[in-house]
């Protein structure tokens, strides 16, 4: 006879050997209704100390400072120097007409010392300011400094005219040096200049 409430012997033996196989069963639904947890974002890695960099600045490289440019020949300087001989006699033969003193004996004397004047100055100025003048222009060629400056100011350009007066007297001996060497003439070796094909 069977109490009410209770099973038969062999049911409660299927009960309990089926509950651990209902847990199981229960487990993994339980687990597959759980929402997935988030796993916190791996920290970054760490980032190497900054490295300092000095207040003052690197020094400039070798190489940057230009050199200077290479010395003009020798035909090309004296077919400068033929240039302007050639203006300023032009200049000379429009002042002697000007002045009406072209069929006078004294008359292309007259001229020529009203203008060597400005003919020098042009020239001193041309050379102190820009370190060329018309002829020298033409033919991209300039007076420089010993660093190879164009321009050699006043004074280094009165010494140089001064220089040119000496290299006449040479009998154009003076001029000839600028065929060797440094090629530096007479009057560029007084004043510390020389004559440069600039681009």
């Amino acid at each position: 006879r069977v109490r009410p409430g209770s099973l038969p012997a062999d049911d409660e033996g299927e009960l309990s050997l089926a509950s651990p196989a209902l847990a199981r069963v229960a487990a993994s639904v339980d687990s597959l209704l759980q929402p997935p947890v988030e796993q916190p974002p791996a920290p970054a890695p760490a980032s190497p100390p900054a490295i300092e960099q000095p207040l003052t600045s690197p020094p400039p490289a070798a190489g940057l400072v230009p050199e200077p440019p290479p010395p003009a020949g020798l035909l090309a300087r004296l077919a400068a120097m033929v240039i302007d001989l050639g203006w300023g006699a032009v200049l000379g033969v429009g002042v002697a007409f000007a002045l009406g003193v072209a069929d006078q004996p004294q008359g292309w004397q007259l001229a020529t010392l009203a203008v060597a004047p400005i003919f020098a100055l042009v020239i001193l100025i041309g050379w102190s300011v820009w370190g060329t003048s018309p002829g020298k222009r033409l033919l991209n060629l300039y007076v420089c400094t010993a660093a190879g400056r164009p321009g050699i100011g006043l004074l280094r350009a009165a010494v140089r005219g001064a220089g040119y007066l000496l290299t006449l007297l040479t009998l154009g001996i003076g001029f000839l040096l600028a065929a060797f060497g440094d090629r530096r003439a007479l009057h560029d070796r007084i004043a510390g200049t020389y004559v440069a094909r600039l681009p």
